[in-house]
């Protein structure tokens, strides 16, 4: 048996197909994490996978997820050797960043830091370059929030009064809504408004109030969101 990352094929495929197409230089980012509030097994979240990948080879990239049951470990000390305690395939979520990142800009960044660790016997190299990858952001194509507490009704009604509703895509997962809201179709009259409005009006998370500059991760759908699948609706 193995880890059920993929759990609607076709879901994956017309979300892959609808992603927006990236310019040469650029990356997708995934991660795949392990969150312990569905399980209660372990008392930390961990990142068990960062990938990059195109549209083209991103639903390879993903089954390759999916190893023999029990392979992914929590690392419990100082080790690997007592790594012993296995992530629950209920516990696993798998992220994407919506918007590409920049190879160009994190081989700038990538470069200056491993220049200024020069003498850093510990750094995690492969770490340092996937951070930087991650970080580096060309101009934003969406912006996302993560609600909860709100229904898909009270947030299609409440949307409709703050921006064009053909900028917006809603995804459902296990703990509420994402709403992507995509910056080159948002109507001249919203401009200047559109972000306030939906806060005010909308259930957001605390942490999201000044989430303006931040880019959430968002639960990739017809994927595993701790044993729920994630769509677009």
């Amino acid at each position: 048996m193995t880890y059920n990352v993929i759990r609607d094929r076709e879901k994956l495929i017309d979300f892959i197909k609808w992603l927006p197409d990236f310019k040469s230089g650029e990356t997708y980012y995934l991660a795949l994490h392990s969150r312990n509030r569905w399980t209660k097994t372990y008392k930390a979240d961990t990142v068990l996978r960062r990938l990059f990948c195109t549209k083209e080879n991103m639903y390879n990239e993903i089954e390759k997820l999916e190893v023999k049951l029990g392979a992914y470990k929590m690392l419990m000390g100082n080790s690997w050797k007592d790594a012993d305690n296995e992530i629950a395939d209920e516990s696993l979520i798998l992220f994407i960043a919506i918007n590409p990142r920049c190879l160009k800009k994190a081989k700038i960044n990538i470069g200056k830091e491993l220049f200024d660790n020069m003498d850093n016997d510990d750094l995690n190299i492969w770490n340092t370059v996937v951070n930087e990858i991650y970080k580096s952001t060309p101009d934003r194509t969406y912006y996302q929030l993560d609600y909860v507490g709100n229904t898909e009704e009270e947030i299609r009604v409440l949307l409709t009064k703050s921006i064009n509703m053909d900028c917006v895509k809603i995804i459902q997962t296990k703990t509420g809504y994402h709403v992507l809201i995509e910056f080159d179709l948002i109507k001249k009259k919203y401009l200047s408004t559109w972000y306030n409005d939906i806060v005010l009006h909308l259930k957001i998370e605390a942490d999201n109030y000044d989430a303006y500059q931040k880019e959430l991760l968002l639960p990739v759908p017809g994927t595993t969101h701790g044993g729920f699948c994630p769509m677009m609706l």
